[in-house]
């Protein structure tokens, strides 16, 4: 027994000596970098689309922001002490922090957004098409610059 104590370090020694380093160094197997995913103008095209896509993120907590604050809408449960009716009575009256949940997650979808039309732009050139470039061109700044827009009206 004696005797494999002794050896059990210098199995230890061996393995590590003779594992690999490549079995470590694996590309995410779970999800697609950009610079993987745009090969041709198919591809630059679902771009595109997610771009118009990533509208309806920034649409859903829009109304908070524009109408509820305008005076086409009113909050009238003042009483409640449900979250959601203190948050949206909080939006109604102006008494937003940079905390408040709408508030973050119309911020992040915007950004989250201009990001996926800055990624479709930095990869334009494996379209071939001269025409249907400066279409998903002119589609994408389009998308941006109405983000931008909002973002400077709103904030």
């Amino acid at each position: 027994m004696k005797k494999i104590i002794k050896y059990i370090p210098l199995f230890c020694l061996l393995f590590t000596i003779s594992s690999c380093n490549d079995f470590l160094d694996r590309d995410p197997i779970d999800e697609l970098v950009a610079g993987a995913f745009y090969k041709n103008t198919g591809e630059v095209n679902q771009g595109v689309l997610a771009c118009y896509n990533g509208l309806q993120n920034t649409m859903r907590y829009e109304w908070y922001l524009t109408e509820l604050r305008s005076d086409n809408s009113r909050h009238y449960a003042n009483g409640s002490t449900a979250v959601t009716s203190k948050n949206i009575y909080a939006m109604d009256w102006f008494k937003v922090e940079t905390t408040h949940p709408v508030n973050k997650d119309y911020w992040e979808a915007v950004y989250h957004n201009i990001a996926n039309c800055n990624t479709v732009l930095q990869y334009l050139d494996v379209v071939d098409d001269a025409d249907l470039k400066k279409q998903f061109e002119g589609e994408v700044v389009f998308l941006r610059a109405y983000h931008y827009f909002n973002m400077v009206r709103l904030y």
